[in-house]
């Protein structure tokens, strides 16, 4: 990341913040953008065999770790609040309880998963695999719970949260019978 930031490149972080406060300044200075993956609160995490509470704490104080670290150049927050059956109408109540935890985004992206099942996820893993011998199920996380989104509930969640002060993109967006404006 520091080489790439001194040839001039901006580099994003995308992880789920659980090992945020180990890091030092430093560490962050090469940094442009951290992208935070949550799928929602305690009990939907619980629900996605993520960790549950626990996992949401160590998310919390890797945010204040990084937002007492950062300086005025960054880097910038981006809240990835993956589109899940499980999540869908729980992620106001996750930003609010981030905010009453002091934890704010510069930026909020709405992300529904990438793959739609565990064959294509396995497929990119090996394909991976083959350039860089690395033994870490990355796609895994991308593959789309058994549940099929709601996305009338959806489209009503996401009225909700144009009310914040952060930008809302959602990637990719939906299709409905009568979707948002987005």
């Amino acid at each position: 990341a520091r080489e790439l930031a001194n040839r001039g490149h901006r580099v994003a972080l995308t992880t789920n913040a659980t090992l945020l406060a180990s890091r030092e300044r430093a560490d962050l200075d090469s940094l442009h953008q951290i992208n935070v993956s949550l799928d929602g609160p305690a009990f939907v995490l619980d629900a996605l065999g993520r960790g549950g509470s626990e996992t949401l704490d160590a998310v919390i104080e890797g945010l204040h770790s990084v937002l007492a670290k950062r300086g005025e150049a960054g880097p910038r927050l981006r809240l990835l609040a993956v589109v899940s059956a499980e999540g869908v109408g729980q992620l106001a109540g996750m930003l609010d309880q981030l905010d009453r935890e002091g934890v704010r985004f510069d930026d909020l992206l709405l992300q529904h998963t990438l793959f739609l099942d565990r064959e294509t996820a396995g497929a990119q893993t090996r394909a991976l695999g083959r350039l860089a011998p690395l033994d870490v199920p990355i796609w895994d996380s991308l593959v789309a719970p058994g549940g099929r989104v709601d996305t009338q509930a959806l489209d009503e969640e996401i009225r909700r949260l144009r009310g914040r002060p952060e930008p809302l993109p959602v990637s990719p967006l939906p299709a409905g019978d009568d979707p948002v404006a987005y």
